[in-house]
């Protein structure tokens, strides 16, 4: 709001016309900072698009504009996957992503509940999280994943943890 005042917005918020009326595709900050300001009008783009385009471009002004934690980044791409008919493959070239990048961030939508709100929060790393989710038995992954939450932990100390229950479970692959 302060360089709003300042200066002029260089981007304008984005909208999509339904029957129900307009809907905020992007902009939602740009929005609140005009609306604090008191500023009744703000410039914006119309559009008439359907529900995966929408969810493609919400989600690319969200990777280039704001650093969504992976977790945002992987449920919103769960979305666009489900919206688009046309499977990963699809929403990669949409996104000028590569498909491992893609399958990398859906595979967290798999981890407990637990790993995901860590790395949420930042208390766990990304690259430790790939880690701490692939230990088993899965008494020993909330162990470690608790004490990783709680103490921090390194990719380094992951793979070592992750090591040691493979080396003392017979069945690990």
């Amino acid at each position: 709001a302060d360089t709003l005042a300042r200066e002029p917005l260089l981007h304008p918020i984005t909208l999509r016309s339904t029957d129900a009326g307009l809907i905020l595709v992007a902009g939602r900050h740009r929005l609140a900072a005009f609306e604090k300001l008191g500023r009744r009008t703000i410039p914006a783009v119309i559009l008439d698009v359907d529900d995966a385009t929408e969810a493609t471009l919400r989600l690319t002004e969200n990777l280039q504009r704001v650093q969504l934690s992976p977790v945002e980044q992987a449920r919103q791409l769960a979305d666009l996957v489900e919206l688009d008919n046309q499977g990963v493959d699809a929403v990669a070239a949409r996104l000028g992503r590569s498909v491992d990048w893609i399958l990398d961030r859906l595979e967290i939508l798999t981890w407990p509940e637990e790993l995901i709100g860590a790395v949420h929060t930042k208390r766990i790393p990304l690259a430790a999280a790939k880690l701490l989710a692939r230990i088993s038995p899965p008494e020993l992954r909330a162990q470690r994943i608790a004490d990783a939450s709680n103490h921090g932990c390194s990719a380094a100390t992951a793979r070592l943890w992750l090591q040691t229950a493979h080396r003392d479970d017979p069945n690990a692959d």
